[in-house]
């Protein structure tokens, strides 16, 4: 069984590399590696060339990534086809569970699932429960319409092994088919054939970037709508055609909340004809009423607001407890002090072996691929501080908490990686909180000594007690911590995101000062992506929606924007500062060298900033 890979690329320089490391690790080799470079312009070639990996490079101009894979699949000389995007990663037995599926019978494709999906930058990384609980061969063509009626799975190619010769007989993507076209190439794929089905984990979903069309729901709604009525002639079923209502209702909806008259004019000319005269009358009403009807129905279908909506992956605790923030402030006030007294000591034992369950199924998956030096005895402390307050009442928050601590040596290692540097020896967590990054530092290189350092005694406290880390309490200035030692290593997660960029200068004076000579200073900011989160109103962190709007005019101007917090005084709140900002301010500081720089780098949303020390 001989698998090409076909790898489409357009500006994926900081994730291209793992992409195709990913593939490399595969225990059932690839037979080739096609990779389309479909017009990059952001280094992604030089990424490549960098990977060491062996393949065969292709280079297309903007053809959309339909036309991208469509080149690749002209020149594949492999019996199978399967797809990876520049964005996501395959974990290593991703080949080899195809193998084993598709050599046991007549199935001419393979769907995987995905482990963690990154919907946006604003919203936690979930787990989505698998349609089967175990491989499947021999499903039809309805199990397609099944699922998607049940939970909206979307078929995704990082998932697809396709047997060619099919391939080709079906004519390939649809490169008019702009989203969704892996789900519209797999409805007539496998019509009149059989697949099968793997739950994985098998790959890694990567995060749509700003500007990318994953951000526009409307668009992707369309074109979902699109795909089913373009084989709705092939299946002609009753389950479809409710299906088709379904997406068609939503993609109009999504067209009119974006207030888009060409989405509009377009989502109405495809499936005004496949609603009813209720949904019609209703969207007449949408589409003809006055502002405070659009508005409405923005507030009913918006997402990732925690003024208005739930996240996907919340449980029931958590979702009891944001509708009692959100709809019963009075309340809440009232309760909070009862669920941390009473409630959160409670249910602590839970919420620990839920984050042990986590690390451990990341552990599993990810550790070889990442390089994040895991698998062996030592393992990541499930500990929790009945104060630590990202560890949420779920287990889906576990996943998040597991995730950011995993995401944060993932980038770290990176830059270890770009300086050529040495497995550090000495390590600063500053500010550490409740060890959420720590504790994984702690299992990654536990020949280390780790040194916690944060404002907060009772945060030091735990993570000297409980993690094993040297206790480091820091005043309200930086000038004033008593720290008589230096670092090969000094992770700054989620400090300089709440300062100015003018109140820096305290931070990185004493970062250099204790770092030693080819020592790495690793930090995370705000930068363009929780930009266009803000102005897409994704989010808000708490401020009102005078100062998101001077935050964002302010960041438009002048690449740099800081508003405090409305409880705060005015010096901490949330501060953005454009990639170009940070490197002509942090000019300032000549004895640091920038090795990396990684867009969105920390747990697909906080930038990152790698400097060595000269």
């Amino acid at each position: 069984m001989r698998i090409s890979v076909v790898v489409p690329c357009f500006n994926n320089a900081d994730s291209v590399k793992r992409a195709l490391e990913s593939i490399s690790l595969q225990t059932f080799p690839a037979h080739e590696i096609i990779l389309i470079d479909d017009g990059s312009t952001d280094g992604s070639p030089e990424q490549v060339a960098s990977s060491a990996v062996s393949l065969r490079l292709l280079r297309t101009r903007r053809a959309n990534a339909a036309g991208a894979r469509n080149a690749g699949i002209e020149v594949a000389t492999g019996d199978w086809v399967a797809f990876l995007d520049a964005d996501c990663f395959w974990y290593p037995h991703h080949l080899e569970w195809a193998r084993t599926l598709l050599s046991s019978g007549s199935d001419v494709a393979l769907m995987s699932y995905a482990g963690v999906l990154e919907h946006s930058s604003a919203a936690p990384a979930h787990r989505v429960k698998a349609p089967l609980d175990s491989p499947t061969t021999g499903l039809t063509h309805d199990a397609i319409i099944k699922w998607r009626l049940s939970g909206g799975y979307g078929f995704p190619t990082n998932g697809m092994v396709l047997e060619k010769d099919a391939l080709i007989a079906s004519g390939g993507f649809d490169t008019d088919q702009v989203r969704r076209h892996d789900f519209e190439l797999f409805l007539r794929l496998v019509h009149g054939r059989s697949w099968s089905f793997h739950p994985g984990p098998t790959w890694y979903a990567g995060l749509s970037r700003p500007g990318d069309l994953s951000f526009d729901r409307a668009k992707t709604r369309y074109f979902a709508a699109r795909a089913l009525l373009k084989n709705e002639g092939r299946y002609g079923s009753p389950a479809l055609s409710s299906l088709i209502r379904r997406e068609a209702r939503r993609a109009l909806a999504d067209a009119i909340e974006n207030d888009d008259a060409d989405d509009i004019h377009r989502a109405r000319g495809l499936i005004w004809h496949r609603l009813s005269r209720i949904d019609r009358l209703i969207f007449n009403i949408a589409l003809s009423g006055p502002t405070i009807a659009r508005s409405s129905l923005r507030r009913i279908r918006a997402r990732n607001q925690p003024a208005t909506s739930l996240p996907r992956s919340a449980g029931p605790a958590m979702s009891a407890r944001l509708r009692l923030k959100q709809w019963l402030p009075g309340l809440h006030r009232l309760l909070r002090p009862v669920y941390w007294n009473a409630v959160r000591p409670a249910i602590r034992p839970w919420l620990e072996r839920q984050l042990e369950k986590s690390f451990r199924e990341f552990e599993a998956d990810s550790v070889k691929m990442l390089r994040l030096g895991l698998g062996g005895a030592q393992r990541v402390s499930s500990r929790l501080s009945p104060r630590d307050r990202y560890a949420g009442p779920s287990a889906a928050n576990a996943i998040h908490y597991a995730r950011t601590g995993l995401s944060a040596l993932g980038c770290i290692n990176q830059v270890i990686e770009s300086a050529g540097a040495r497995t550090p020896t000495r390590i600063l967590d500053f500010p550490c909180g409740h060890g959420r990054v720590l504790r994984v530092l702690r299992a990654a290189f536990p020949k280390a000594i780790t040194h916690a350092c944060d404002i907060d005694r009772e945060m030091v406290n735990f993570c000297s007690r409980t993690l094993g880390a040297t206790g480091v309490h820091a005043p309200i200035s930086p000038k004033e911590i008593v720290l008589d030692t230096s670092f090969d290593l000094i992770w700054c997660g989620s400090l300089l995101t709440h300062f100015s960029l003018d109140r820096w200068g305290d931070f990185l004076d004493f970062f250099v000062e204790h770092l030693r000579p080819g020592g790495l200073l690793v930090v995370t900011t705000h930068g363009e992506s929780v930009f266009h989160a803000l102005a897409r109103g994704e989010r808000s962190y708490g401020l009102s929606r005078s100062s998101v709007a001077r935050l964002v005019a302010a960041y438009r101007d002048h690449g740099t924007a800081f508003s405090p917090y409305p409880w705060d005084s005015g010096a901490y709140g949330i501060a953005l500062a454009a990639k170009h900002a940070v490197l002509r301010h942090l000019a300032r500081w000549p004895a640091l060298e920038l090795v990396s720089h990684l867009d969105m780098g920390w747990d697909r949303h906080q930038d990152v900033f790698g400097w060595r020390r000269r």
